[in-house]
C-alpha cells in the first residue's frame, strides 16, 4: 500500500523487485486489497498481459489514516540512535535491500546443488504464479 501511495501504480513484478518479496506474495496481497476495494487493477497499455495496481479512494484514505501511526512508531523505534547511528543504520538497510537479487540467486544455486528437483519445483511455482493477479 505504501509503495502504491508513493509511486501511484505498480505491477506485482515491479513491486516484488522494489520491496524484495517474491511475486507470488505480492500477487496475493494485491488480490486481498482488490477484494477489499483498496486497489483497482488495469491492464498495462504497453503490455496487455501485465496488470497494474493503483490505490482507490478507499485505499488512499486508509493509507493516509495509518501513515501517521507508522511514522510515529518509526520515530520511537529510531529514538535510541544518534543521528550518525541512524545514517549508518539506514545505509546498511539500503545495502542489504540492494543485495536481495543476490540472495535469490544464492538460494536457487543452493537448492539446485543440494536438493535436486527443488529448484525446478521453485521455478515451476514462479511460472504458475505468473498468471495470478497483479502479473
Amino acid at each position: 500500500m505504501a509503495l502504491l501511495a508513493y509511486q501511484e501504480a505498480a505491477s506485482a513484478q515491479e513491486a516484488s523487485k522494489i520491496i524484495g518479496m517474491d511475486k507470488a506474495s505480492i500477487s496475493r496481497c494485491f488480490k486481498n486489497m482488490l477484494d477489499a476495494s483498496l486497489i483497482m487493477m488495469d491492464s498495462d497499455p504497453a503490455d496487455g498481459r501485465l496488470k497494474i495496481a493503483r490505490l482507490t479512494g478507499k485505499g488512499r484514505e486508509l493509507h493516509d489514516s495509518i501513515v501517521g501511526v507508522a511514522l510515529e512508531r518509526e520515530r520511537a523505534f529510531m529514538s535510541v540512535l544518534s543521528p550518525a547511528e541512524r545514517d549508518v543504520f539506514v545505509n546498511l538497510l539500503q545495502r542489504l535491500h540492494e543485495n536481495l537479487p543476490q540472495v535469490e540467486i544464492a538460494t536457487s544455486t543452493y537448492l539446485a546443488e543440494n536438493f535436486h528437483g527443488a529448484a525446478d519445483r521453485r521455478a515451476g511455482k514462479k511460472r504458475r504464479s505468473a498468471g495470478s493477479v497483479g502479473e
